[in-house]
């Protein structure tokens, strides 16, 4: 829900927590659940405010750091250093050194904190945005988006027919929203099924994230 609203908004999504189901968040750690970063309360103010940036995400598999490629490969070379030599050295394959310093990579801290060891240089780097890594949802994702309601369905295949994407919404303040990408100019629809009276604090709330949004939303109300 959050990734379709992102697009509907032309935004990121985040999440700012205490605990997952499992644990508590830790601070200075940036977790990333189904690609959107997830992260504790004071570590959204350090980042944000402090400009204190975290080094540390943690996603399926374990804790990791991202690191600097093309100053590991300087500083070998400087020291005379084959791929295999340093490879040895830090106890990876020669492969995985040629990867660090020709890809954009991430390692484990251990594996950096050793580089950095051998090397006598920092080669982690800081994550400067909490967003650095999201990738936003292809459009089909949403152009495929199957609709329950038989009105909103309606609705949305005349959308679709008029080039709109379209998508269904189950936990936001209006039921269904579309985006017409392919003009200089995008179009955004978002749509509120009054299934009783009309209830004026949604219509209220919907006006306000308008505003909030500043962008050419149209708000439309069956």
């Amino acid at each position: 829900e959050m990734k379709k609203l992102s697009l509907v908004f032309k935004g990121i999504p985040i999440i700012v927590g205490e605990k997952s189901k499992k644990q508590k968040l830790k601070d200075g750690i940036v977790y990333r659940r189904f690609g959107i970063t997830v992260v504790s309360p004071d570590t959204l103010r350090l980042w944000i405010i402090e400009e204190e940036y975290p080094v540390f995400y943690a996603e399926r598999g374990g804790i990791y750091v991202k690191i600097d490629g093309r100053k590991i490969k300087i500083m070998r070379e400087k020291l005379g250093l084959s791929l295999g030599d340093l490879a040895r050295k830090v106890g990876v394959s020669r492969k995985a050194i040629y990867s660090y310093e020709n890809q954009a990579m991430e390692t484990t801290p251990y594996v950096a904190y050793k580089l950095e060891e051998i090397l006598g240089t920092s080669i982690i780097v800081p994550l400067t945005s909490p967003f650095q890594k999201y990738t936003s949802p292809k459009i089909e994702y949403i152009a495929n988006n199957r609709i329950g309601d038989p009105k909103l369905l309606r609705i949305g295949q005349k959308l679709i027919k008029e080039g709109f994407s379209i998508m269904e919404h189950k936990r936001a303040p209006f039921d269904l929203s579309a985006v017409l990408f392919n003009t200089n100019r995008e179009k955004r629809i978002i749509i509120k099924r009054l299934k009783h009276q009309i209830d004026s604090r949604e219509t209220c709330l919907l006006k306000k994230i308008i505003d909030i949004m500043n962008m050419d939303i149209s708000l439309k109300i069956i």
